[in-house]
C-alpha cells in the first residue's frame, strides 16, 4: 500500500559536516554577524563531534582514516577476488560456477575485525504454556554484529507477542555467500533438525547471485519444504556514498524478490524481512540526505555494517515479517520492549512503525502525515526554472589546456524546483532530486540531494553551489548558458592535500596538468566529498569563469 510521509526524527542542531562547508563557502554571502553566528553556533561542542570536526578539516578526502574503514574495505576488496562482481544498475551478474574452499581468505578480514559467532543459540523458556518459535539464521556480518540480529529479534518478538518464545540459532561467516552456505556447516546445521522459519541472508554485495539462486532452488527450498519450515529473506540494503543509493537498494530489493519466488516455485512458503525498504524509509525522513546523522546512526563507521540501531531496525522488520498474524490488533505496544542503548522512545516507535507498515500489519495514522513547512529565503528564491551548460562526458570532449571542443561537446541541463523537489532534464530525460532545507534564523541551508552539495550563494538569476557550478535562470533570453560555468571557492585561500594553493595549478606552476588538476583534493563540499582542483583553481582551465547579471540581487 502507499506509504504516507512519516515524521522525522529530531536530531542535533549541530552539524559537523555543514558546518565547515558554509564557513568556507558563506563567508563572502553572510554580514559579519551572521558568519560569527555560524561560527559559534555550528562548531560541536560534545568532543564526539568535536573530534569529527578536525579530522573533516585535516582529512584531504573528508574521510576518518580509522582502523575499522580499512579492515572492512580490505574485506570487500578480498570478496571481490575470490567471488565476484555485480552490476546493481543494470542487475547484470558474472558469476563463477560453484564455491568450495574460497570462504576462508574473504571472510577473515571482516571476522578479524568483528569476530564472526559462526554457530549458536539461544535456550528459550521451555514452559508448556508458551508457544515456542525455532529460528535460524544463515548469513553473514550483516547479521551477527553487535550480537547477532537474533537476539535483538528474540527480544522484540517476546515482549510483542503474548505466550512466545523464540529459540534462536544461527550459522553466520563473514562475507558468506549463499552458494557457500548450502555446501558448508550451515547446511549440516540445517538438515540435523527441523526450524519453523528459515532466516537467509546473502552477501551485501550479492557478488554471487546465480550462485545463490541455484542455491536456493537446489537445497535451500527443499530442505525448508521437507520440514515445514517458512523460508524468511533478510533484504539488504546499499552504502551510502558508493553511487546511487536509492537505486542500489531498490536493486537488491528486485532481487531478494526473485529469490523468494524461486523458493516458491520450489514449494516452499517464503516471507520477505524488507530491510532494505526500511532503510529507505528511514532516508525520506532526512530528505533523502544520505549523509544526515539521523540516517548515518543506522551505520557503523565503515558506512556498510548496521550499528546496533541499524540492527534494530532490522529486526522490528523479521518481528513483523514473521509474526504479523500473531501481532496484537493494533501493533505492538513498544512501551515493553527493552530500548537500545541512546534509542529515544520516539525512534523506537518509528521503527516499529516503518515495520509493521512494511508487513501490511497497520496502516499510518493521519497524524503522521508530515505538514509542509514554509521555505527559508533561499529555498523560495530558487523556485522555478533553472539552466546550466555541461560539456558531454565522451573522449573527443575531453578538454586539454587550450583546446577548443567541437559544438556537439556541449549540452545544457534543465532545472526545475517546485517546493523541495528537483527535476533535472537532459536531451528528454527526467531524473528527480531533492532539496534538503534547513532554517537557522540568521541564515538558510540548502542541500541539492543526492548531489549532496549546498548551495553557497542565491540571487534572483544565478545559484552558485559549494562545488563552483552555476545555475542561471531561464528567463530574459537565456537560452544556452555558459559551458561548465564555475565560480570557483575561495581559490586564494584552498590548498590540496599537500598544502598547496592554487597558484601551484596556475599556468607556469608545478601542478599545471590534467592529472593534478584531476588528483587534486582539499576543503570540504560536504560530509563524504572534497573540493578537487580543477573546480577550486582557475589555472586549471576546466570551467568558464562565472560573469555578474544585471539587476541580481543577493538573497541573504
Amino acid at each position: 500500500m502507499p506509504r504516507p510521509p512519516l515524521r522525522p526524527l529530531p536530531s542535533d542542531a549541530l552539524r559537523p559536516d555543514e558546518t565547515q562547508a558554509l564557513l568556507d563557502t558563506k563567508a563572502d554571502s553572510l554580514s559579519g554577524d551572521d558568519a560569527e553566528a555560524v561560527s559559534q553556533q555550528w562548531i560541536p561542542a560534545d568532543a564526539v563531534n568535536a573530534s569529527e570536526f578536525r579530522v573533516q578539516r585535516t582529512s584531504a578526502q573528508a574521510q576518518r582514516p580509522n582502523t575499522q574503514v580499512k579492515t572492512v574495505a580490505l574485506a570487500g576488496l578480498l570478496c571481490l577476488a575470490g567471488v565476484g562482481t555485480l552490476n546493481l544498475a543494470r542487475m547484470h551478474f558474472p558469476l563463477p560456477q560453484a564455491h568450495t574452499n574460497t570462504s576462508h581468505l574473504q571472510a577473515q578480514a571482516v571476522t578479524d575485525f568483528y569476530g564472526s559467532p559462526a554457530t549458536g543459540g539461544t535456550v528459550a523458556d521451555p514452559s508448556p504454556t508458551k508457544h515456542m518459535q525455532k529460528v535460524l539464521f544463515i548469513g553473514n556480518s550483516f547479521s551477527y554484529v553487535h550480537g547477532g540480529v537474533w537476539s535483538q529479534y528474540k527480544a522484540i518478538v517476546e515482549a510483542c507477542v503474548p505466550g512466545m518464545k523464540v529459540q534462536a540459532e544461527h550459522n553466520t561467516v563473514g562475507c558468506r555467500t549463499l552458494a557457500m552456505a548450502a555446501g558448508d556447516s550451515a547446511a549440516k546445521m540445517l538438515r540435523a533438525q527441523s526450524y519453523d522459519i528459515l532466516v537467509l541472508q546473502d552477501q551485501s554485495d550479492l557478488m554471487d547471485y546465480g550462485g545463490g539462486i541455484r542455491s536456493i532452488k537446489g537445497f535451500f527450498a527443499p530442505e525448508a519444504n521437507k520440514r515445514g519450515a517458512t523460508v524468511g529473506f533478510y533484504q539488504t540494503w546499499a552504502k551510502p556514498g558508493w553511487g546511487n543509493f536509492t537505486a542500489d537498494t531498490i536493486a537488491r530489493t528486485h532481487a531478494y524478490e526473485r529469490f523468494a519466488r524461486v523458493a516458491e516455485t520450489a514449494g516452499a512458503k517464503t516471507v520477505m524481512a524488507r530491510v532494505g525498504e526500511a532503510f529507505l524509509a528511514v532516508l525520506s525522513t532526512c530528505g533523502g540526505d544520505t549523509e544526515d546523522p539521523s540516517f548515518t546512526q543506522l551505520y557503523d563507521e565503515d558506512l556498510e555494517h548496521p550499528s546496533k540501531l541499524g540492527l534494530n531496525l532490522a529486526a522490528w522488520v523479521m518481528a513483523f515479517a514473521f509474526n504479523s498474524k500473531q501481532m496484537p490488533v493494533g501493533g505492538c505496544d513498544t512501551a515493553k520492549v527493552p530500548s537500545m542503548q541512546g534509542q529515544s522512545y520516539t525512534q523506537k516507535q518509528q521503527f516499529a512503525t516503518i515495520a509493521c507498515e512494511l508487513a501490511g500489519a497497520c496502516s499510518m495514522s493521519a497524524e503522521n502525515h508530515q505538514q509542509k513547512e514554509p521555505l527559508c529565503k533561499w529555498a523560495a528564491v530558487m523556485q522555478g526554472n533553472w539552466l546550466q551548460g555541461r560539456t558531454r562526458m565522451l573522449a573527443h570532449c575531453d578538454q586539454k589546456f587550450g583546446d577548443a571542443r567541437p559544438a556537439d561537446c556541449f549540452v545544457t541541463e534543465q532545472w526545475h524546483v517546485d517546493g523541495t523537489l528537483v527535476t533535472a532534464t537532459v536531451e528528454g530525460k527526467a531524473t528527480q532530486h531533492n532539496l534538503r532545507v534547513r532554517d537557522y534564523g540568521s541564515f538558510c541551508s540548502v542541500k541539492l540531494v543526492p548531489g549532496l552539495i549546498y548551495a553557497r550563494r542565491v540571487e534572483d538569476n544565478k545559484i552558485v553551489f559549494n562545488n563552483c557550478q552555476v545555475w542561471r535562470r531561464a528567463a530574459g533570453g537565456i537560452t544556452h548558458p555558459p559551458s561548465d560555468e564555475c565560480e570557483c571557492m575561495t581559490p586564494t585561500t584552498w590548498k590540496d592535500q599537500d598544502g598547496d594553493n592554487c597558484q601551484a595549478y596556475a599556468p607556469g606552476g608545478r601542478k599545471h596538468t590534467d592529472a593534478a588538476c584531476d588528483s587534486g583534493l582539499g576543503g570540504i563540499v560536504s560530509r563524504t566529498q572534497s573540493l578537487q582542483a580543477w573546480q577550486a583553481c582557475p589555472g586549471c582551465g576546466r570551467c568558464t569563469a562565472a560573469t555578474p547579471i544585471g539587476d541580481s540581487t543577493t538573497v541573504v
